[in-house]
């Protein structure tokens, strides 16, 4: 556990220090968040990886768990500057994917994981895009808690300074590290689930860049880990029906709630 906590902290401070560095150099603002884009990304699937091998078990739920409840309550005590993002960006990626991959090493048949893909993608999806998710109500500054909290941030310019700028939220880590987990822990091939999440993470890159809009990064990422690994992970009928089902009922309450709304 104290070897995953060492390494992955310093892939955070090593990508937090690559990001500052090319900050400093004023370069024009796209280039600056896709650096800091490419690095979160990259800290993730590192300690995502990390997380997945470990052999810690079920007892290292609880202080991953414990530590990333901690990190969000204490965020707006931190200071607004590089140094809070760095302590907090850090504390934040260690915990989720110290959580998510331990519960990705609990999935014992392959079979499962496009069911748990569906529904998490689905879940995140409605989170995003329903008036009431809690990923849409952070947006808009009315969730129980500060967006900045449960969010990475690196430093970028923005064109006339350079400041932490929001990259990828906790659900994203989370995930991400419970794939790579249940890929450990199932024998699936670590090229395939590699190749998938770097696709996964390109395509919400790019839907970024050409609608210009908060985009859920977990369908892209999910979606694309399933289908990497083809039929390795072929699931049952019954259980594939179940997960689609249960995405058209959250899209439909999305779609009441959102008539309500109105």
């Amino acid at each position: 556990m104290l070897r995953y906590i060492g390494s992955a902290s310093g892939a955070w401070a090593l990508v937090f220090a690559f990001a500052a560095a090319v900050a400093g150099l004023g370069p024009p603002p796209i280039v600056g968040f896709l650096v800091a884009y490419a690095g979160v990304a990259g800290a993730t699937l590192v300690a995502g990886a990390l997380a997945g091998r470990s052999s810690a078990g079920r007892r290292g739920l609880l202080p991953f768990a414990g530590a990333g409840i901690a990190t969000v309550a204490l965020a707006g005590y931190l200071p607004a500057d590089a140094w809070g993002a760095l302590l907090h960006g850090g504390a934040l990626l260690v915990a989720a994917c110290g959580v998510g991959g331990l519960l990705g090493r609990e999935v014992v048949d392959p079979r499962h994981l496009w069911p748990l893909v569906i529904v998490g993608a689905s879940a995140d999806l409605w989170s995003v895009t329903a008036p009431e998710g809690l990923t849409r109500s952070l947006l808009e500054g009315e969730g129980p808690v500060a967006l900045a909290a449960v969010v990475l941030h690196l430093p970028v310019f923005d064109g006339e300074s350079v400041a932490p700028a929001p990259i990828l939220g906790v659900g994203d880590l989370l995930f991400t590290a419970f794939l790579l987990g249940a890929a450990a822990r199932l024998g699936l091939s670590p090229r395939r689930s590699l190749g998938g999440l770097l696709v996964g993470f390109g395509l919400c890159l790019a839907g970024l860049l050409v609608l210009q809009v908060p985009l859920p990064a977990l369908p892209f990422i999910a979606l694309c880990f399933a289908a990497a690994h083809g039929a390795a992970v072929r699931p049952r009928r019954a259980e594939l029906a179940m997960a689609v089902g249960f995405a058209l009922v959250l899209a439909a309450a999305g779609g009441l709630f959102a008539r309500i709304g109105a």
